[in-house]
Formats: C-alpha cells, sequence, structure tokens
C-alpha cells in the first residue's frame, strides 16, 4: 500500500463552493464550512495534517482516503513473511 500526501489535484468544492473532501473508502465528507476562509494550499495542508491521504494499493488508485480508513488499513496490512522479512536486515 503506498500512501501520498494529497496534492491540489485532490482538492474539491460542494454545491455551496466549499471546499471538501470524500473518502473512496467509508463516504465520509469533510467540508470547511466554517467561517474562517482558506485557500486551496491551506485546505490540503489541514487535510493532511488531519490524516487524509491518496492512497494507492496493488496498483488501484483509491483516491482520497479519510484518516480513520488510513489507520484501519494500515493495521490490516499483511506483515512480511518470515523468510522475506530476513532478506530486508541482511
Amino acid at each position: 500500500m503506498e500512501l501520498k500526501d494529497l496534492e491540489l489535484s485532490d482538492y474539491q468544492e460542494n454545491e455551496q463552493k466549499q471546499a471538501t473532501l470524500t473518502c473512496s473508502c467509508c463516504r465520509k465528507k469533510d467540508s470547511a464550512g466554517g467561517k474562517v476562509a482558506m485557500t486551496k494550499e491551506q485546505w490540503i495542508y489541514a487535510a493532511n495534517y488531519s490524516g487524509w491521504r491518496h492512497v494507492i494499493t496493488k496498483g488501484t488508485d483509491m483516491g482520497t482516503v479519510c484518516g480513520s480508513c488510513v489507520d484501519e488499513m494500515e493495521n490490516t496490512a499483511q506483515p512480511l513473511s518470515p523468510s522475506l522479512t530476513g532478506m530486508c536486515h541482511e
């Protein structure tokens, strides 16, 4: 599994022209509905800070994924077999 920070190309807006993100895994939505105006760059920085990532797994580009799903994916990822682990430490 490859985790990448979000980039400006991941920026989305809802119908009210507010910055928003939708998790490709659980469909959770996060939006900048507050009273503080944010640039696209600030919104992406905040999303990265709070754990959102662009996920690529087994060659499939999942897109934007929330921090909770990223944590769950990392916790359920298959560990390396002992034979492969030994090769990593040589």
